[in-house]
């Protein structure tokens, strides 16, 4: 006897027993089936190519109560396989057609939970001195902030993988089949992941990182996983590139994921990569103001370029004494000494997570000073762009190397270009050379520029609300996330082997 599974309009589904003398049963049931589904207008996307990836929002506490209560209430719900629920159409808007998608298809993988959901479940367990339960919040955005509008959060870049996987989630151009898909997303949360490895009691075994998630992949998409060895896949990481490039057998930081054999062709997505490694893309920083509509991001760019630029330079970071080629100290004593440069110490002053002042300070200044720190990127430089303030690097790999999809190739035409060698070892001054370099005309020229490419430097919307049918919280307008999904199926399509 054969048994043929139905889906109905709920998340049941029900079984059908066909046998031989059983047809005109079965004809009579799919009669009422489709009968009942029409009336309670159940709408099913089908195409001669490809069938739409339904979708459901997973939500988040709008204030985290405890791990353990929110998560036991989110795991009681069905979710089969996947972390998120998945049982919402997307609706397309007025005018475009299935076949709009073509070369944008993206299928996601179900991953088991260990790999992204339950690792926010022990966002206060895995290292005992930290707690990010706050970040995830709001789908990784985190918490709204007090006397802010709705469009400012107190974001920790650290959530950009969270951030991510909500947006793919709702990403109209996700398929069901892997055999219809242009690329394929890993929804693995390797960076928070990471903490146990890099800090916890797994870091004995941080050469192990990816390891399991790769026996999944092979096992359950062996099809998807060999078809092009992977040039076609991507993941999306909330560190810097380095945190996961530690080869075996010596004591360097760092997991292993990136030199994974079975992972060598994925490209990973990341805040810094390597420059010298192309399966690594760096995307930006999240900043802490998220849009939700056009409006409201019209509204900022008003805001940008109405702000009276009271300071001729500013500097945002904390010194690094310890570091003795850094220029940060330099710099500091610079703009301590200017009477026209403002600068905000972020080791008295958390800065990540007290994003307003900053915001003010950098939306009252003309330039804003931009030196490595830690590693050679710094979030700093997306919080600058987004308030109009002409950033000043000081070396290539902070941003010309990194962000080449979503930043200009002609990178005068948004920023200036220093050299360290210049402030450590000529002694140059940065507010004479700026002064004497660029004229009210040229300044005025950059923050036009820039003020045209604040959209794609942010991750905008409101995840939560699945109101919008898919549609692009923005009307038309590319944010980061628009931006890297584009240029990575673009990437995808050019490095595809035989398909067979």
């Amino acid at each position: 006897m054969m048994a043929l599974r139905v889906k109905f309009s709920s998340s049941s589904s029900r079984k059908l027993l066909l046998s031989s003398e059983g047809g005109a049963s079965f004809l009579l049931t799919c009669c009422i089936f489709f009968c009942m589904s029409a009336s309670f207008g159940t709408y099913w996307a089908f195409s001669s190519s490809y069938r739409l990836h339904p979708i459901k929002f997973l939500t988040f506490p709008e204030q985290h109560k405890s791990s353990s209560a929110f998560f036991e209430e989110v795991t009681n719900r069905d979710r089969a396989r996947h972390p998120f629920s998945r049982g919402d159409h997307h609706e397309f808007p007025d005018g475009q057609d299935l076949h709009s998608c073509q070369g944008r298809r993206v299928f996601m993988y179900e991953l088991p939970r260990k790999f992204n959901l339950e690792v926010l479940e022990k966002c206060d367990k895995m290292v005992s001195w930290l707690t990010f339960c706050d970040h995830f919040i709001n789908h990784g955005f985190g918490k709204a902030l007090a006397g802010a509008n709705s469009s400012w959060y107190a974001t920790d870049p650290y959530m950009l993988e969270v951030i991510f996987h909500e947006r793919m989630r709702r990403y109209r151009c996700l398929v069901n089949s892997p055999r219809e898909a242009d690329a394929f997303f890993i929804p693995y949360y390797a960076g928070l992941d990471a903490l146990r490895f890099l800090y916890g009691a797994d870091n004995l075994n941080r050469h192990e990182q990816g390891v399991d998630l790769v026996k999944f992949l092979e096992a359950n998409y062996s099809w998807s996983w060999r078809r092009n060895l992977g040039h076609d896949h991507f993941m999306v990481t909330g560190r810097t590139a380095w945190d996961f490039a530690s080869y075996r057998g010596k004591s360097s930081w760092g997991t292993s994921l990136r030199l994974l054999k079975q992972m060598e062709n994925v490209t990973t997505l990341v805040m810094e990569r390597r420059p010298w490694d192309r399966t690594e893309q760096a995307i930006p920083y999240p900043t802490s103001f998220h849009p939700a509509t056009k409006s409201e991001l019209q509204a900022w760019i008003e805001r940008v370029k109405a702000s009276p630029r009271t300071n001729f330079m500013s500097f945002a970071g904390a010194p690094r004494p310890q570091q003795n080629e850094s220029i940060r100290g330099i710099l500091f004593e610079q703009c301590r000494k200017s009477r026209s440069c403002e600068a905000v110490n972020c080791s008295k002053l958390r800065c990540a997570h007290n994003p307003l002042p900053i915001a003010e300070k950098l939306l009252s200044s003309i330039f804003c000073l931009q030196p490595q720190g830690d590693t050679s990127t710094r979030r700093s430089s997306f919080d600058s762009l987004v308030c109009g303030c002409i950033p000043v690097f000081f070396h290539a790999d902070s941003a010309y190397t990194q962000y080449t999809w979503h930043l200009p190739r002609e990178r005068e035409s948004y920023s200036v270009f220093i050299p360290e060698e210049e402030i450590r070892r000529d002694g140059l001054e940065v507010e004479e050379f700026l002064r004497s370099k660029f004229s009210s005309q040229r300044i005025g020229e950059l923050q036009r520029n820039i003020r045209k490419i604040i959209p794609r430097l942010l991750y905008t919307g409101k995840p939560w609300s699945s109101g919008d049918g898919g549609r692009d919280s923005l009307d038309g307008e590319d944010d980061a996330f628009d931006v890297s999904v584009k240029e990575m199926v673009e990437k995808s399509q050019r490095t595809q082997f035989s398909s067979t």
